[in-house]
């Protein structure tokens, strides 16, 4: 078992999975000399961070039992005072 393996497998043990989707990129992307160990691992780091955070925020979401998520482009907003809300609110 070579260490690429051994490392996928630790991954996986850990249920780094974004990480693990992500290393075959940033190794090439180090042997191509864009991007420096620091750089690459802070990236992937970054990545399974924000992965755990959308998880919660869906968990937070089916646990709250909403019907359906809604987004702010759905509301209607009538009136030209409300129009001109809403493009602020959609610019923003």
């Amino acid at each position: 078992m070579t260490n690429y393996t051994r490392l996928l497998s630790n991954l996986e043990e850990l249920q780094l999975n974004r990480i693990k989707d992500n290393l075959d990129e940033h190794i090439g992307r180090i042997n191509n000399k864009e991007l420096d160990y620091i750089e690459s691992l802070h990236e992937l780091t970054n990545l399974e961070i924000q992965a755990r955070e959308d998880r919660a925020t869906h968990a937070c979401v089916r646990v709250a039992n909403f019907p359906y998520r809604k987004r702010i482009k759905g509301f209607l907003i009538s009136h030209s005072i409300q129009r001109l809300i809403k493009k602020k609110i959609l610019d923003f």
